[in-house]
């Protein structure tokens, strides 16, 4: 029984291949061992290499291609990464393989010759060139012995650092930038919150724009002369605003309103009758003839001094 026997049993060949062949110290080679026959394929291990100090080997990884049902015939290719670790390396060792023929009932063992290598030395090896005579010399000795390189005589090529962005004022500037929208944020959020949890207020500054707006709109249809949806915007104002004076549906305001609910909130004799004229022309509208655009644009100023009255008999 030789000493590489793993185990094989069977009739076996074995091919040996490497590449690359021409490589640096330090620098990994794949050996691939390709075990083909007949036997118990899939069992099949590799020997331990002998012969191999001067390498350091990887743990193999194999592959099994079978071409029967019964598989045991097959190859199984075995792959092996190792690197030279000496320049004196010329060849890979020889490989041998020994497995047990049961038809001759004996140990066969296979012998392959190793494959040529060429070693080179690597750039982490080669000594830095140096000028002068004696002191080069001295020098790639001490490199030699020592495996340090001298420190660096001249700088070479080199440049001026910038300004750090620390320093910089755009970019102080850009640092601020999120502080002052967080707090935009925040004076946002507490403004938001204020007008949820007031609701009065709420409805003052929705009715403050529905004024604004309809105020506009009271100047556009005058210029087209369209009297029925002038008064009707004018009869709408006067609602909104009453109905936020008094903090109650806008609605339900009607001209009753202003006896019932204004004249005892203390409005003046004079504001009521102006109230008074605006309710009876929104009435009229509806069944007189149609108001000049200079009437329409005439009734504008009485409209809004009215509202800032009633603005002050607000709850």
């Amino acid at each position: 029984r030789p000493a590489d026997f793993t185990g094989a049993v069977g009739n076996f060949m074995v091919n040996l291949t490497a590449s690359p062949t021409n490589i640096a110290v330090g620098d990994p080679l794949t050996v691939k061992v390709a075990i083909s026959g007949q036997g118990s394929i899939d069992s099949l291990n590799l020997p331990t290499p002998q012969g191999w100090e001067h390498f350091k080997i990887y743990p193999p990884t194999s592959d099994v291609q079978l071409t029967d049902n019964l598989g045991i015939v097959g190859t199984k290719t075995f792959s092996l990464t190792v690197v030279p670790e000496s320049m004196e390396v010329r060849e890979l060792p020889p490989f041998s393989f020994s497995y047990f023929d049961p038809e001759m009932k004996r140990f066969n063992t296979i012998q392959k010759s190793g494959l040529a290598l060429t070693v080179r030395p690597s750039a982490a090896s080669l000594p830095m060139p140096l000028s002068g005579g004696a002191q080069s010399g001295s020098t790639t000795a001490a490199i030699s012995n020592n495996e340090l390189a001298p420190n660096k005589v001249r700088l070479g090529v080199t440049t001026q650092m910038g300004t750090p962005f620390i320093l910089k004022t755009w970019f102080l500037a850009g640092q601020s930038l999120p502080v002052a929208l967080a707090l935009l944020a925040f004076v946002y959020r507490k403004r938001k919150d204020s007008l949820l949890n007031n609701p009065r207020l709420l409805r003052r500054r929705q009715v403050e724009q529905i004024i604004q707006k309809g105020l506009a709109e009271l100047n556009s249809h005058a210029a087209a002369n369209d009297s029925e949806r002038f008064y009707a915007t004018v009869f709408r104002l006067l609602q909104e605003k009453i109905g936020d004076s008094l903090d109650v549906p806008a609605s339900g305001i009607t001209e009753s309103v202003l006896e019932e609910k204004l004249k005892p909130a203390g409005m003046s004799v004079e504001s009521l009758d102006a109230l008074h004229e605006l309710f009876h022309a929104c009435n009229q509208a509806r069944y007189s003839q149609q108001s000049s655009a200079s009437e329409l644009n005439g009734m504008i100023p009485r409209v809004q001094e009215t509202l800032v009255k009633v603005e002050g008999i607000r709850k």
